[in-house]
């Protein structure tokens, strides 16, 4: 949940005993029956549920259409199952399969077209300088923890454009 001033929680789970497992049960899937038809769906990753529910909770004042996952692995498989995912937001340290992997993965041959995707990637502690060709891998913003609900919805609303675009040069 936003807190008061705009910034969303980073507090790790990690601490109280919440596993890896119980995160990925517990996230929420804001838009489970997906966009209304024309929509394009933001997927937020992050295998903390505090971020997650935070990032959802700003989606849904702003009213955009969005889903949720707490790993990689459920990610693809959401994006497997909804092309209308335009912009997966994830942090880039998750166990397993870590953001910068699941960005790769799902980019796939989505660079441009009716599918395009692109990415916002997120961390506390990463040397964004390593992502050089970060535009040719699909990566349009970036934010580092914490950040506020206004520097979300800039970096959403950006890439959403991006990927709008992307998608009207493949039609």
């Amino acid at each position: 949940m936003p807190r008061p001033g705009g910034g969303v929680p980073v507090d790790s789970m990690a601490a109280s005993g919440a596993g890896h497992e119980d995160a990925a049960a517990t996230m929420p899937d804001a838009a489970a029956d997906g966009p209304a038809p024309g929509k394009l769906l933001v997927l937020v990753v992050d295998d903390e549920p505090v971020i997650v529910e935070g990032m959802s909770d700003a989606l849904l004042s702003a009213d955009v259409p969005h889903l949720a996952a707490g790993d990689a692995t459920s990610a693809l498989a959401l994006l497997r199952r909804h092309p209308e995912i335009a912009v997966v937001v994830s942090d880039v340290h998750m166990p397993g399969l870590d953001g910068l992997g699941l960005v790769r993965e799902a980019m796939r041959g989505r660079h441009e077209g009716r599918d395009a995707l692109v990415a916002v990637l997120i961390s506390a502690h990463f040397d964004w300088e390593r992502l050089t060709d970060r535009r040719q891998e699909g990566i349009v913003g970036v934010l580092t923890k914490p950040f506020s609900v206004t520097e979300l919805l800039v970096e959403v609303g950006s890439a959403l454009a991006e990927a709008t675009a992307r998608r009207a040069r493949g039609s």
